[in-house]
């Protein structure tokens, strides 16, 4: 907030730290900033600190308890970088790093090194298991919530706090389409590993011209699934549906493409079969970046 407030391109599309203390939201620090409370602008990030504290305090927004532990453990680097990356995210990663250096650029790069750069993103090297296990894992948030039935052992007059470890995300179906038996298989394979694996909440809509159906999803339950609809595509009243009603942390959108590009708040990731529209693949990369789009294989 200290910085992002003189920064005039972040400072467009920063939201007020006291609304989002209020509302427990963070930002992406890629479309949304953090900016300084309406009443203290221009302050340090020290008065910053200090002032998200004692709002948390004063609201009750905040784990006393943990708050306290937390600030009297020491920060220690000791173990920093002791540990071992498969050789698939790394790759994953790099790619995404060109990506978003490419975006940045734009214009500005010298033509031997954009050459390169395209050489590298236009010889895939993303997994599209990868890709989506990657998009659960960094859904995830840790909600806690106070409860009147969970004593507070600390401070009496508060109520104890809940953890809740699950995050929500929403995968978005496009059942009009060319999207074969096969592929609806295997997608819906690795939902139900993902699931498992981080036991996330899964919101399951399906669509076509409109929300044909919405249910909670759980493991296995592809199989007996009904595929509803099959008439033209908009994933649009679904985007809009999951944003107003389930506001999850992202959205997973399985189509083949042939529609119009939906307007998404939240983080997204694309998830196309063999037989896709190509006009739709690049409108999503030049929007919501080169890895927000993987393919089936």
């Amino acid at each position: 907030a200290a910085v992002n407030q003189f920064i005039r391109e972040l400072d467009a599309f920063s939201l007020p730290m006291d609304s989002l203390l209020q509302e427990g939201c963070g930002t992406d620090n890629e479309r949304f900033f953090v900016g300084p409370p309406m009443q203290y602008p221009g302050m340090t990030a020290e008065f910053y600190h200090d002032w998200g504290l004692d709002f948390m305090k004063k609201n009750k927004t905040i784990d006393l308890e943990l708050l306290n532990s937390n600030m009297s453990r020491p920060d220690s680097h000791e173990d920093f970088g002791r540990f071992e990356l498969p050789k698939e995210f790394v790759e994953d990663l790099l790619k995404q790093v060109i990506s978003e250096t490419m975006e940045k650029a734009k214009d500005g790069m010298p033509e031997g090194l954009e050459a390169v750069m395209k050489l590298v993103l236009d010889n895939p090297i993303l997994d599209w298991r990868n890709m989506i296990r990657r998009f659960f894992g960094s859904s995830m948030q840790v909600g806690r919530y106070r409860t009147p039935m969970r004593p507070n052992r600390r401070y009496d007059d508060q109520p104890g706090w809940k953890n809740d470890y699950a995050a929500k995300l929403v995968v978005v179906v496009d059942t009009s389409g060319s999207i074969i038996e096969e592929e609806f298989n295997a997608f819906f394979s690795e939902i139900d590993e993902v699931t498992r694996v981080t036991d996330s909440r899964v919101w399951l809509v399906q669509v076509d011209e409109t929300v044909q159906s919405v249910m909670k999803y759980g493991k296995g339950m592809w199989r007996d699934l009904k595929l509803m609809g099959r008439g033209e595509t908009d994933l649009q009243p679904a985007v809009d549906y999951a944003q107003e009603k389930l506001r999850p942390e992202g959205l997973l959108l399985f189509t083949d493409g042939f529609t119009d590009l939906p307007t998404i708040s939240r983080r997204a990731l694309f998830v196309l079969p063999k037989s896709h529209n190509p006009e739709f693949v690049q409108e999503a990369k030049s929007i919501y970046g080169r890895s927000s789009v993987v393919f089936l294989k």
